[in-house]
């Protein structure tokens, strides 16, 4: 039993592989600013603030910001079965990541 390919085979792999979406480029360009930003950004948040103020302040932030567009987007919110998931990973992946990082 093997894979199956992404792309259609009547589609043509090389023609969708080698196109990129406005979108998909955009994306990544945003994500690579607010990634690079939020290092330079935290020396001068913590010459204010200390560093678990500062980093809960951010954080509570982005959490309001997502709670605000859930119902705007119209995204369900993770189900019952999968929460368990979903904060262990958010845990593991942002909180002991920005832990440490600190």
């Amino acid at each position: 039993m093997g894979l199956r390919p992404l792309v259609p085979r009547s589609a043509g792999r090389e023609a969708a592989a080698s196109r990129v979406g406005v979108v998909t480029v955009l994306l990544f360009v945003g994500c690579a600013v607010l990634a690079a930003g939020n290092f330079v950004a935290v020396p001068f948040s913590n010459r204010e603030l200390a560093p678990l103020w500062g980093a809960g302040l951010r954080f509570g932030l982005a959490a309001a910001t997502f709670a605000a567009l859930v119902p705007l987007l119209r995204v369900p919110w993770v189900r019952r079965e999968h929460r368990r998931g979903a904060v262990v990973y958010g845990v593991f992946s942002f909180g002991a990541f920005y832990a440490l990082s600190y």
